[in-house]
């Protein structure tokens, strides 16, 4: 996926559609936040199930084409135990080349209807 970030407006993408994620995972990886100055990114998560549910989401980025990735600094969300929104306004280091990757936990299967915007803009 790329991001178009367009200078004086934000553009508006989404990383992670809305759904019902029971497992950890990483997301795709997005392309095009080598110009950004500005990233504010949005978590929305709208249902919350199963025991002690935990989640947790942040961004990491790769200079090598994904062999190795590293958190970016300011780019994790506090840890969701139920419903809620967040926004973060991500500081940096980033590369061109990032993605999402969320950490689900908690007993009795839990699950989390989750998804994450980026506002970008050069």
């Amino acid at each position: 996926m790329a991001i178009a970030a367009l200078g004086g407006s934000f553009s508006t993408d989404t990383l992670q559609a809305s759904g019902a994620k029971t497992s950890s995972a990483n997301g795709a990886v997005f392309y095009g936040l080598g110009g950004v100055r500005t990233w504010l990114v949005q978590l929305a998560c709208t249902a919350a199930s199963g025991t002690n549910p935990t989640l947790d989401v942040k961004l990491q980025y790769t200079i090598d084409g994904g062999t190795n990735w590293n958190d970016i600094t300011g780019g994790s969300f506090t840890q969701l135990i139920t419903t809620g929104n967040q926004i973060i306004n991500v500081t940096g280091p980033w590369a061109d080349a990032c993605r999402i990757v969320y950490t689900i936990g908690g007993t009795n299967t839990p699950s989390f209807t989750f998804s994450v915007k980026s506002f970008a803009r050069a």
